[in-house]
């Protein structure tokens, strides 16, 4: 959109003229509460989305819209996302295409954008890493771009002490800061083409009887892309639809935590932000070279399939461990960190240094003078964590607890707020490594209830490791920690 073009909200009476038509076409209820929801439904959209649905030419897409998923017993607003790039094109077709190359020009542009950012992201990386990985002896897998989406959110319906302490944790001064993060984030890590697919996601899931604040719930819509659902928390309509738009988003590889995925009864909001991660290497391994090796992990030794690769390699030594870049086609890298002797996997969640490879500084020796023998098992990680002792450990104190906790913008009437509090809050995430490349998924749910190297090195991960997956923005996808293979 051009800096002169502006996009005008259509009057009131012509939203209502749009409930009229489409009760009359069949697509919502014609109860005069089902018409109320409707328009607020309309309304929540904002921008150019009302437009569309609201004029005569708007009245079928709504339809379209409508029929494209169902959610049944739960009324749904999708939001507006990026459409697939190339779809019917398959991924060889597309990386020779026209389509390809303006795809991935559109792709680094937005990544320049973002990559300043990154360094301002850092202490929460740092800072959620060292919570959620480093005291293991297990494994354990995040996705902090997906918590730091489902807390931007967070931000966005607090105030006073309660958002304070979510910004500081975000390291934001102010929201408007958090949404040009949260824009730049977006635009950068979304893509869904043949070549690479990184969809994030987000939605909110609101309680038909609460008496919400809709600019709110609009800014949700509008710039968290958040596809919204209104109906009764606990109910078996709820929850189905709850746990198929996860299970969507994170393209069923978290089937076996979604399965269980509910909103208490007293539920006002839950904020739910996914995300499906699967990109190809840059210089594949070839599962004729694999061998059967064995993994020395934490709960004993294993037989495990073994890649290998024989390929010019970034390669960093830091203080307590030694790591190689592996670039991903049309992404970021996946880092393989491995422990020098005496030191734990998991406690590199926790140094300083970790994320200094992210920025390639001058402890990198370059690919070009390095080849490295690369032996990398392939491995799965996967786990459910329940983030409220994480929070807190971070900082966020105020927002559990019913007496301080400040959701006030959530309401449209400040007394409406009153015992508003963050009463759940989980993360789920997956991620696979094999021949072919890097496949992963997340979820985050927050429930608010009312009341100098040789030119030849051996490298065998046989044992803990660490690793990072990163978009081409330096964004930290995936992290996580291998202790042992079955």
């Amino acid at each position: 959109m051009s800096g002169e073009e502006k996009i005008v909200m259509p009057a009131p009476e012509e939203i209502d003229r749009a409930v009229e038509h489409i009760v009359e076409e069949g697509l919502g209820k014609g109860t005069a509460a089902g018409k109320k929801r409707l328009r607020m439904r309309l309304l929540m959209l904002g921008g150019a989305a009302v437009i569309a649905l609201v004029l005569a030419v708007g009245i079928p897409l709504f339809r379209k819209s409508a029929a494209k998923v169902n959610y049944p017993g739960v009324e749904t607003v999708q939001a507006v996302r990026p459409a697939a790039t190339a779809k019917n094109m398959s991924a060889d077709e597309f990386n020779q295409s026209e389509a390809a190359f303006r795809w991935m020009n559109a792709q680094k542009a937005a990544a320049a954008v973002s990559l300043p950012l990154q360094e301002g992201m850092r202490p929460f990386y740092e800072g959620l890493m060292a919570q959620m990985l480093s005291d293991t002896k297990d494994n354990a897998v995040c996705s902090p771009i997906s918590i730091y989406l489902a807390l931007s959110m967070l931000a966005e319906v607090t105030a006073g002490g309660t958002q304070k302490q979510i910004l500081d944790v975000l390291n934001v001064p102010d929201t408007e800061t958090l949404r040009k993060n949260v824009t730049a984030l977006w635009e950068s890590n979304y893509s869904d083409s043949p070549a690479q697919q990184s969809r994030l996601a987000n939605s909110f899931w609101l309680n038909d009887h609460f008496n919400c604040n809709r600019s709110v719930l609009r800014r949700l819509a509008d710039m968290y892309h958040a596809d919204s659902f209104i109906g009764v928390p606990g109910s078996d309509a709820m929850d189905k639809a709850l746990r198929k738009w996860t299970d969507d988003n994170t393209g069923g590889l978290l089937a076996e935590h979604v399965k269980d995925l509910k909103l208490d009864r007293d539920t006002v909001l839950a904020l739910v932000s996914a995300i499906y991660f699967n990109s190809s290497w840059e210089l594949p391994f070839f599962a004729e070279k694999n061998t059967r090796e064995v993994f020395h992990g934490t709960q004993g030794d294993t037989e495990v399939i073994m890649m290998h690769k024989e390929n010019p390699m970034d390669v960093y030594e830091g203080k307590h461990f030694i790591s190689v870049a592996l670039p991903l086609k049309t992404s970021g890298f996946v880092y393989i960190c491995l422990p020098k002797e005496g030191t734990d996997a998991g406690a590199l969640a926790a140094d300083p240094e970790l994320l200094d490879i992210v920025h390639m500084n001058d402890h990198w020796t370059s690919g070009y003078n390095t080849t490295v023998c690369l032996s990398l098992p392939k491995f799965s990680v996967s786990g459910k964590t329940d983030l409220i002792g994480t929070l807190r450990s971070l900082g966020i104190t105020d927002a559990m607890d019913e007496g301080k906790a400040d959701f006030t913008p959530l309401a449209a009437k400040k007394e409406d707020a009153a015992g508003l509090h963050l009463g759940r809050a989980e993360h789920a995430a997956k991620l696979s490594i094999d021949e072919e490349g890097v496949v992963g998924a997340a979820y985050t749910m927050f429930m608010i209830p009312t009341a100098g190297w040789p030119e030849r090195i051996e490298l065998t991960v046989d044992r803990p490791f660490f690793f990072l997956v990163t978009g081409q923005d330096n964004s930290i996808l995936f992290a996580g920690v291998v202790n042992h293979i079955e």
